[in-house]
């Protein structure tokens, strides 16, 4: 074999070496994540694997598909709608042995409908959980973010008979020796994917909104005592806010 402990650097010191002695993640063939203290680079990374390095940028982006969007008001509600990073660094000895990770969530980036009405960071009875880990040997640490409409787009989306999205993202990190967990979850709507430092993880393509989230009328005839009298009832379609997992490994 060309690689071997009697063969220094792959016959190339100059490009294999690792200046600051930073020993990275990698991603095997099955997708998992893990530290290889053998690895500094794709070069050094064992075959059929990829390379990822000492920080991880996790991007969580939700977003509305114009190709897939059916509700109102054209594709003008259509684009990125929440957009997450949560940055994890492992941390070795001189060794190159991992130690711990550093888990840290960046400021949600909401986005504004159409770039005109901006959203708000929460979603009615839900709650957001931010991550700032320092030197976690085991464990996990979750993110969680909620986004959706403000008032005025929700009092237009009632009035056409339609309920809010819970633009929902979570996100788990966890560590076991060498091994980096990952679970991601969002709601049933919208759109979704997952990537770390830019490969993808996960891409969750939405369903129907007018179905996942339109109001069934009904006209209800009854007696009221002086006559015959009918009432229309609406009741939403939209499951109760939960998460729905999209990606473990």
């Amino acid at each position: 074999m060309w690689v071997s402990p009697y063969n220094y650097a792959q016959n190339n010191p100059i490009l294999r070496i690792d200046p600051d002695g930073a020993l990275d993640f990698v991603q095997s063939g099955n997708g998992s994540i893990y530290w290889d203290k053998n690895a500094n680079s794709q070069a050094t990374t064992k075959a059929g694997e990829t390379y990822l390095g000492t920080n991880l940028t996790f991007t969580f982006t939700s977003n509305i598909d114009a190709k897939l969007w059916d509700g109102p008001m054209g594709s003008f509600p259509a684009g990125d709608k929440l957009i997450s990073t949560v940055n994890v660094t492992g941390n070795e000895d001189k060794a190159g042995n991992l130690t711990s990770i550093d888990v840290k969530s960046g400021e949600p980036n909401i986005k504004a409908t159409g770039g005109i009405f901006q959203g708000v960071g929460s979603f009615p009875g839900e709650t957001n959980t931010s991550v700032d880990k320092k030197g976690m040997t085991s464990g996990t640490a979750t993110y969680e973010q909620h986004a959706m409409v403000n008032g005025f787009e929700a009092m237009g989306l009632g009035l056409m008979n339609y309920d809010v999205v819970n633009v929902a993202q979570k996100l788990t990190i966890g560590l076991s020796g060498n091994n980096l967990s990952v679970s991601a979850a969002t709601d049933i709507f919208p759109s979704a994917n997952l990537s770390v430092n830019g490969k993808q993880l996960f891409n969750y393509s939405q369903p129907s909104f007018q179905a996942t989230h339109g109001r069934n009328t009904s006209t209800v005839v009854g007696d009221s005592g002086t006559g015959t009298s009918t009432m229309s009832i609406t009741t939403p379609r939209r499951p109760d806010p939960s998460f729905i997992n999209r990606y473990k490994k």
